[in-house]
């Protein structure tokens, strides 16, 4: 009997992968307040490349009326190894996290804390050459929210998707 071959995604794998720059995905997340009962949303986010490193700008929408829970992950290009990179994701929310982003198996895991105590942990996991779902658990200061989610591809027909950068300029 042969071992499992165990398939390793790297970093720069990843990033590779994101063959085109716009992403709606939609799920579904639990908020320990006020009740653990699921409720569906959707995360609309765009890849972008600075000349050191890669962003991903976006925002989360729990109902239509409300408008997008933005956010920005920043991984530093010089930060970046096979296996690892810094991260760094900011909103007004929660404020500037930082943490790592590391390679498993065929996806990755990203861990970021504050130094007010809020935790995201997020789990990327690849199912196809360039499809990818998403799943983590975001602990905030007065209660946690765990959440999962699959592309839906209907970002060209959400005009409002468009989200505006958190930083000014």
């Amino acid at each position: 009997m042969q071992p499992e071959r165990i398939t390793v995604v790297r970093i720069d794998d990843f990033i590779g992968r994101l063959t085109k720059t716009k992403f709606t995905f939609a799920g579904v997340y639990r908020s320990s307040r006020p009740t653990w009962e699921e409720r569906p949303f959707e995360v609309m986010f765009e890849v972008c490349q600075s000349s050191s490193a890669v962003l991903v700008e976006g925002g989360v929408r729990r109902r239509h009326a409300e408008p997008p829970f933005a956010f920005e992950i920043e991984v530093p290009f010089g930060s970046i190894s096979v296996v690892a990179s810094a991260v760094r994701i900011r909103s007004e929310q929660t404020g500037e996290l930082t943490g790592q982003l590391l390679s498993c198996r065929e996806g990755f895991e990203l861990i970021a804390s504050a130094a007010s105590g809020v935790i995201c942990s997020l789990h990327l996991q690849f199912f196809a050459e360039a499809a990818f779902e998403i799943s983590g658990l975001l602990s905030l200061t007065d209660h946690a929210v765990s959440f999962a989610a699959r592309e839906s591809g209907y970002w060209h027909k959400l005009p409002s998707a468009k989200v505006l950068p958190i930083r000014g300029g």
